[in-house]
């Protein structure tokens, strides 16, 4: 007897598709990275470009909503960062856009990237449930906050008004 799909399944079999989506655009971006410039440099107007490639893509798979606001980087767009870092970043995001959706259910999603006091500073904000105590971290975020205190940075979780995602890295040596 053939069952019919639920909502739910629907749902989850939109939210894999999204997230296949988004693994194959980062090996993509990864190629086209590598290919772009042997140098290894790139600018922070380039990862403008990855991020908001990256949300509008997700759209296109999912029912989330995801506002970017990249305002605060109009200073420092032609700042130069290692394409490994750009790598890094994009999988943040993206590992930000999957858990909301995943974990947390989330409809809408804000991306801020800002830069001020030598600082990258990266957001991302999701209307999703937020768990009740402390939230575990698992692999994904685990190896964030490695990665952003490794580089002289901060990461925080935040809980108030949703669930957010902070990552400061400092501007030197991107």
């Amino acid at each position: 007897k053939l069952q019919r799909p639920t909502e739910l399944d629907a749902a989850d079999e939109k939210t894999e598709r999204a997230i296949q989506r988004m693994r194959e655009s980062m090996d993509v971006i990864r190629n086209s990275v590598r290919m772009m410039d042997k140098r290894n440099i790139m600018t922070l107007q380039e990862l403008e470009k990855l991020l908001t490639l990256c949300c509008r893509q997700t759209e296109q798979d999912s029912d989330v909503c995801i506002q970017t606001d990249f305002s605060g980087l109009e200073d420092a767009l032609e700042a130069p960062m290692s394409s490994d870092r750009i790598g890094f970043l994009y999988g943040m995001v993206q590992e930000c856009v999957t858990n909301g959706m995943k974990h947390g259910g989330a409809e809408r999603i804000r991306l801020t990237v800002s830069v001020k006091d030598g600082m990258l500073s990266t957001e991302v904000w999701n209307n999703g449930k937020v768990p009740d105590n402390a939230p575990t971290e698992g692999f994904g975020l685990t190896k964030l906050r490695n990665y952003a205190e490794k580089a002289g940075g901060s990461f925080r979780i935040v809980t108030a008004y949703g669930f957010a995602i902070r990552m400061t890295l400092p501007m030197e040596n991107l």
